[in-house]
């Protein structure tokens, strides 16, 4: 039921409508709370969810799909799967829902950009900029002393721009300079971000 009820929200949305959480809340016969999580898990995903005070969630205005509405091949593809998946697992859910999200063009990504002397540190920013929007982990190589690290932010003082990491424990945040980050890779797993 969980897995109809969210894509049915995502489909609402996709459609253009706003959703009230009371509403949703009546039609799915589950409380406030839990459509509370079922938005924030779409936004986990990458789905560019806003509320408006009074009005509902809705798309973000500043992104737009790559094509204004649906396709009735991807109307078709959303009814299947809600009729056809009443339980597939979080993993597949999660992969499904950020395909959905590629479907969106926005500023969001553009939000900062810098020209460096350098075009390693260049590339280097962006990776770590894609991560952090994205709450990917990244592998740094220092040296060839490779490392994973949770990304938090870009901080520049001084002129030198640092990386704000997680520690494993996700207790502490620790920094680097970028200058002295050979390479980056991104990776695929990603991360739940604290709230700070």
């Amino acid at each position: 039921m969980k897995t109809e009820r969210i894509l049915k929200i995502l489909f609402s949305l996709l459609e253009g409508e706003f959703c009230k959480v009371d509403k949703l809340a009546y039609k799915f016969d589950v409380s406030e709370k839990t459509i509370y999580r079922d938005i924030d898990f779409l936004k986990e995903c990458g789905i560019p969810i806003d509320n408006k005070m009074g009005s509902g969630y809705y798309i973000n205005d500043s992104y737009e799909l790559k094509r204004k509405k649906l396709s009735k091949k991807e109307k078709s593809e959303l009814n299947e799967l809600i009729a056809t998946y009443k339980k597939i697992p979080e993993i597949q859910m999660k992969e499904l829902l950020e395909n959905v999200s590629d479907k969106f063009v926005g500023s969001f990504n553009d939000w900062l950009s810098v020209k460096f002397y350098d075009e390693r540190l260049e590339a280097n920013f962006e990776k770590i900029k894609k991560a952090v929007i994205n709450s990917n982990i990244i592998e740094i190589n220092i040296d060839g002393n490779k490392k994973k690290v949770k990304p938090y932010k870009i901080f520049l003082e001084k002129g030198i721009f640092y990386l704000f990491y997680y520690t494993d424990d996700e207790k502490n945040i620790l920094d680097i300079k970028l200058d002295d980050v050979d390479e980056i890779k991104i990776l695929n797993d990603k991360f739940l971000r604290k709230k700070n």
